[in-house]
C-alpha cells in the first residue's frame, strides 16, 4: 500500500501492495519493498510532485507449498503425496495480506506449510476477514506519517483501499485523504459495500480485455469501478497487464500511450481518416487508373550512419506507415494494396523491427498486402489492366518505374504525376489537421524563443531539437541556420 502526503512542496501517497495468494511460494509474494520496487519508474517520474510513503499490511503470512505427486503402482492408489522438504525459507522475504480467509490462523507461524488443496485462483474472494485490525493498524499509519492526500492500492491492495474509501466520512479526522487510486481490484461482499456509492473522486485501472489480466478478472474490477459515484470516479486501461505489446516497427497506441490515443495511426490522425484519404483521393483519379506511391528511402550520412528518416509525403498520408522501403497501389479495383520490405535479422538488431505484411493488413487497414519480392510480377499485371498511371516524379523510385509495363506506358503517355492531384486533396485541412497545425504552430512560437537565451549558437540546433520534442513535437521540420 502507499500514500500521497504533503511534504514541504510535495505531496505524498500511500501504496497498498498486492498480497499474493496464500497458496503461492515466497517468490511470488509482494510486500512494502517490492511494491516499492515495481513502482520505482512511477515515483521516479512523480518525484518533484509526491513523495511515495510504502506500507506493509498488519497480517503476516505462512509460507505455503504444493508437496510433489509421485506415481505409485500396484494395487494401491495410482498416486501419492510425496512428502518432501518443504523449499529454504532463509532467502524468503515475508508477504503479509490486509484480509485473510475466515479460517486464518493468527498464531504468527511463518513457517512453511502444506497447502489444505490445489490452488484456487479466485480465493481472493474468500478472504474478508482481518478488516478492522488492517483499519486499526492504517489509523496508526496515517497519525504517525501523515497527513495523506490519496490512497494507492493494487490488487487486494486496492480492495482494502476501496473498504476504506467507503468509510470515508465516518473516519474524518482519523484518515484524511482526498481521492484513491485502484489498480486492478475487486469488490468483496462486505457490509461497507452495501451502502450507498462511494462518493470519493477515484481512477480505477485494469486491463482492457478479458483475460489480460491473470489474477483479477476484468470483470471484478469493472464492479468495484461501479460502486463508486459516477461523477467522481474514472476508469484506465492496460495497468495491469500480462499481454506483451507488438513491435510495428512505429509508435502505436499500445506501445506509446503517451504519444497516440486509441485508434490513432499517427499522432492526432485516427485509422479512420487514412481510410477516408483514400476514398478521396480514387474520387479524384479516373476509373481504371492506377496509383503508385513509393516510401522514402534511406538516405546516408557515411557508409554506416543515416540522416535522420524523413516519410515521403504523400506515401505517409495515405498509409500512415513512417517506415522506408515499401511501395503503396492505390486503385478502384483492388484498393490500397502495399507491397511491404521484409525484415532483415542484421538490420532488426541494429535498426529495430520493421512492418511486414500482418502489420499491412490489420494496422494500415490495406485490402491486400504482400512481401516487395513480388512487387515485380504483381504490380507488372497490375498496371496492365489500368489505362492511366499516376506517380510522383519527384520522388520516383527503380523498383517500380524499371518493369516493363511501366517504361511501356511511360511511353505512350499514359503515365502522370501524383503530385498534383495530392496537393489539391491536401488544400482542404480536416478538423484533426487543423488542430495539430495549431499545436505545432504554438509548440515551435513557444521554443523558438528559447534560441535567443542559447551561447554559443552551435548549440542552437541541438537545444531546439530538445525542447521540440520535450514539448510534444517531432522535432524541427527543417534546420536552422
Amino acid at each position: 500500500m502507499a500514500k500521497l502526503k504533503y511534504h514541504h512542496h510535495k505531496k505524498s501517497i500511500k501504496l497498498f501492495p498486492r498480497i499474493p495468494n496464500s497458496h503461492r511460494n515466497c517468490l511470488g509474494a509482494m510486500n512494502a519493498s517490492s511494491f516499492k520496487g515495481r513502482t520505482a519508474s512511477l515515483a521516479k517520474k512523480l518525484k518533484n510532485i509526491v513523495e511515495l510513503v510504502f506500507v506493509d499490511a498488519p497480517h503476516e503470512l505462512p509460507f505455503i507449498y504444493q508437496p510433489c505427486v509421485t506415481e505409485s503402482h500396484g494395487d494401491c492408489a495410482s498416486s501419492s503425496l510425496q512428502q518432501t522438504n518443504p523449499p529454504p525459507s532463509e532467502n524468503c522475504k515475508k508477504k503479509f495480506a490486509w484480509l485473510v480467509a475466515p479460517d486464518f490462523n493468527v498464531s504468527g507461524e511463518v513457517d512453511w506449510k502444506i497447502a489444505n488443496g490445489s490452488f484456487d485462483p479466485l480465493q481472493y474472494l474468500q478472504q474478508t476477514d482481518g478488516f478492522d485490525v488492517s483499519l486499526a493498524y492504517l489509523k496508526s499509519v496515517f497519525s504517525q506519517k501523515g497527513p495523506f492526500d490519496g490512497i494507492l492500492g493494487f490488487s487486494q491492495g486496492a480492495a482494502m483501499a476501496a473498504l476504506v474509501s467507503a468509510q470515508q466520512e465516518r473516519l474524518k479526522g482519523e484518515m484524511d485523504f482526498r481521492f484513491v487510486i485502484l489498480c486492478s481490484g475487486f469488490a468483496l461482499k462486505l457490509a461497507e459495500f452495501e451502502s450507498q456509492a462511494i462518493n470519493c473522486p477515484s481512477l480505477h485501472i485494469f486491463g482492457s480485455d478479458h483475460g489480460k489480466d491473470r489474477q483479477i478478472a476484468n470483470q471484478a474490477s469493472r464492479d468495484l469501478a461501479s460502486l463508486f459515484d459516477d461523477g467522481c470516479s474514472a476508469t484506465g486501461f492496460r495497468a495491469y497487464c500480462t499481454k506483451k505489446v507488438a513491435d510495428i516497427g512505429q509508435p502505436s497506441s499500445a506501445s506509446h500511450p503517451q504519444l497516440l490515443k486509441e485508434g490513432e495511426m499517427t499522432p492526432g490522425i485516427t485509422t479512420e481518416e487514412y481510410i477516408s484519404r483514400r476514398k478521396k483521393l480514387l474520387e479524384l483519379l479516373p476509373e481504371k487508373s492506377l496509383a503508385i506511391i513509393a516510401a522514402a528511402p534511406v538516405k546516408m550520412m557515411t557508409d554506416v550512419v543515416p540522416y535522420t528518416f524523413r516519410q515521403d509525403a504523400d506515401y505517409l498520408y495515405i498509409t500512415g506507415c513512417q517506415q522506408p522501403g515499401g511501395v503503396a497501389v492505390l486503385g478502384h479495383d483492388c484498393g490500397l494494396c502495399m507491397f511491404m520490405p521484409e525484415a532483415d535479422p542484421h538490420d532488426v538488431t541494429w535498426q529495430g523491427q520493421v512492418a511486414g505484411v500482418d502489420v499491412a493488413l490489420d494496422v494500415f487497414k490495406a485490402e491486400k498486402a504482400y512481401p516487395l519480392r513480388k512487387l515485380p510480377e504483381m504490380l507488372s499485371n497490375m498496371i496492365r489492366r489500368s489505362s492511366v498511371l499516376f506517380h510522383n516524379e519527384q520522388t520516383a523510385i527503380p523498383t517500380y518505374i524499371n518493369l516493363e509495363p511501366f517504361q511501356k506506358a511511360a511511353k505512350n503517355g499514359k503515365v502522370e504525376d501524383l503530385s498534383n492531384v495530392t496537393h489539391e486533396l491536401r488544400w482542404i485541412k480536416s478538423p484533426a489537421e487543423l488542430k495539430l497545425m495549431r499545436e505545432s504552430a504554438s509548440i515551435a512560437c513557444q521554443y523558438y524563443f528559447l534560441l535567443q537565451l542559447v551561447k554559443p549558437i552551435a548549440l542552437a540546433q541541438i537545444v531546439l531539437s530538445y525542447s521540440l520534442r520535450m514539448g510534444g513535437g517531432c522535432g524541427p521540420e527543417f534546420k536552422t541556420h
